[in-house]
């Protein structure tokens, strides 16, 4: 009976990640919907219903672990804080009814992630990343190739796959994680390697298709920072030998892209204003230095449509986020939630890599790499913070999991460093 309750709940953990990831349910809901399809509006109430439910038995599996899931949650006071700060930006919200929506969803995703660290090893969550994005993997050609009305994209973006999500960036997000997953599973996993270098080839393939650059560029550097992380465990000479290597690499690849960026731009379809990007930056940096200490409040700003319009008439573009982590972070809570978030972040980076270097498992390369693609994919996207996001909710779960591992490596290491004292003294 217990392992078949460990089953359904493992069952349950996979297909939650997979709504928190996008994937299925808001695309078939949408009808196909496009960038283009502006004013359209389909019913969401089974996905806001889905998310509802998948509060209550993210509480219900919490209190029934409650003491532990409490104080895992209290190893990290930055996080907390951040949240906290979230919940009372309502009070100076450019639109609070939208702020509180908003804070149910983000402490609901953030309690989701909290449950992944109390409940699964680090091996056990790397193993569960792998199955969600598997499946993503495997339905989003189907979807593509047999129905294009749904997994093909229209408008300005026509032809780009999206398979089961409803953007052509987030199917490349979400296939980046898939490679940055695979790979590290690879190292431990000989048996199955095949498996998985067969599921990056896919994701690989699926990031092509989909036309994001942004995530075809990700996909190389996290690439490089695993195999990195692997190096750290070789020995001194192949260590040094692979490290001066790569940075020669490294050198030829910075020459070449500052002498050619404009030729590389134009064969991408891009320009160097990062597809009207950096117009957009601008703009919102111009907002912010309205209410720089606590910004707009928590999810308020994009929302309130007198704010709002001064971005769009200066960027002659209707969006909803201003494509960068950090600038949408300043949006909402300012520079103290800044601050917060980046004196967490490099605390988190920190005990991480610390974790690498102690354990002999590729798994704890997870949380490093994670660390890396959410700096990385957020200088151009708006996930660092977000509510019902995979991003946030990996990056609670890794940074719990992490001091936990610590400090129970921590013990053991005081345990076995006297282990006849008790004897000595009796």
């Amino acid at each position: 009976m217990a392992r078949v309750l460990s089953r359904l709940e493992y069952g349950f953990t996979v297909v939650a990640l997979l709504l928190y990831i996008g994937g299925i349910l808001l695309l078939v809901l949408s009808g196909g919907a496009n960038e283009a399809d502006i004013g359209l509006s389909y019913d969401t109430s089974l996905y806001r219903l889905s998310f509802i439910l998948l509060y209550v038995i993210t509480i219900f599996l919490l209190l029934l672990r409650w003491k532990q899931a409490l104080y895992t949650l209290s190893r990290s006071p930055l996080i907390v804080a951040l949240l906290m700060l979230a919940v009372v930006s309502g009070f100076w919200s450019s639109a609070p009814e939208d702020t509180f929506k908003e804070n149910i969803q983000l402490i609901g995703s953030s309690l989701f992630g909290v449950y992944l660290a109390t409940r699964y090893s680090l091996k056990q969550q790397l193993e569960l990343i792998c199955w969600t994005f598997g499946i993503a993997v495997l339905l989003s050609f189907p979807f593509a190739v047999a129905l294009p009305q749904y997994g093909q994209m229209g408008g300005i973006h026509t032809g780009s796959w999206r398979g089961i999500f409803t953007h052509k960036n987030g199917l490349g997000a979400s296939m980046v994680t898939s490679v940055m997953a695979f790979l590290i599973l690879s190292f431990d996993h000989q048996r199955w390697r095949w498996l998985a270098w067969t599921m990056i080839l896919l994701s690989m393939i699926l990031i092509l298709f989909s036309k994001s650059t942004s995530s075809l560029i990700n996909a190389v550097f996290i690439t490089v920072a695993i195999i990195i992380l692997q190096m750290i465990r070789w020995r001194y000479r192949s260590k040094m030998a692979a490290f001066m290597t790569l940075l020669l690499l490294l050198e030829v690849f910075t020459l070449g892209f500052v002498t050619y960026a404009q030729t590389l731009a134009n064969a991408l379809g891009k320009d160097l204003t990062l597809t009207g990007r950096t117009v957009l930056w601008s703009a919102v940096w111009d907002v912010v230095q309205q209410q720089p200490w606590f910004g707009y409040g928590y999810g308020g700003f994009w929302n309130a449509k007198s704010e709002v319009t001064s971005i769009w008439l200066a960027t002659g573009w209707k969006m909803n986020h201003p494509h960068n982590g950090f600038l949408a972070l300043l949006i909402d809570l300012g520079a103290v939630g800044l601050i917060i978030f980046l004196v967490a972040l490099v605390q988190s980076f920190h005990r991480a890599l610390l974790l690498a270097r102690l354990e002999t498992t590729a798994a704890a390369f997870l949380p490093v790499a994670s660390l890396f693609f959410l700096i990385t994919s957020n200088l151009t996207e708006s996930a660092l913070f977000s509510s019902n996001a995979f991003p946030w909710l990996l990056y609670i779960s890794l940074t719990l999991t992490v001091i936990k591992s610590l400090e129970r490596r921590a013990v053991s290491f005081a345990l076995s460093d006297h282990p006849t004292s008790e004897f000595q003294h009796s």
